[in-house]
């Protein structure tokens, strides 16, 4: 019995790397105006050293993907640019793809997509919210002193005060 106990406790230790490395399910389902019949969504991320690229067409404002993934990656969402060969793209989202329903909502572009379904992709809605804040505030010091006349900005005190808002923002 013990030479049986041995051999199933080996077994069960053998499994638990491959356990360990299950794919699990990962949906992304975009919904918006933003998504017209007929265009084409390309989905690409990074696993390990490969490049994973796929791509849809929209219909009915809506688009799905569907995998498997170990652990999250990554990923970007392009629309009517394929990112492995255009020189820039204009309408593209950055999100992380991980285990579960991905939901990509937008009613004009990927730029103002919200990316909901998942917890990694949760906390990354609340960080972009709040470095867009940070964003707004940035730029509001800079065009304030691109504003002031050169004399100004050649000025020691005005200087230092503009590079203690950007180092308190940054």
């Amino acid at each position: 019995n013990s030479i049986v106990m041995k051999k199933i406790i080996l077994a069960i230790i053998a499994w638990l790397p491959l356990a360990v490395l299950a794919q699990s399910q990962f949906t992304v389902k975009g919904t918006g105006n933003a998504f017209k019949d007929g265009d084409k969504i390309y989905l690409v991320y990074k696993l390990e050293d490969t490049i994973k690229a796929d791509s849809t067409i929209a219909a009915n404002n809506a688009f799905e993907f569907k995998g498997t993934i170990v652990g999250k990656a990554t990923g970007t969402l392009y629309k009517n640019e394929n990112p492995l060969i255009a020189e820039f793209v204009h309408d593209a989202a950055d999100f992380y793809i991980e285990p579960g329903n991905i939901l990509i909502t937008t009613p004009d572009s990927l730029h103002h997509a919200i990316i909901s379904g998942t917890p990694t992709n949760e906390d990354l809605m609340i960080l972009t919210t709040e470095l867009r804040s940070l964003q707004r505030k940035r730029i509001k010091i800079l065009t304030d002193f691109d504003a002031l006349k050169p004399e100004q900005q050649k000025d020691v005190n005005t200087l230092a005060g503009f590079r203690e808002k950007l180092r308190n923002i940054n």
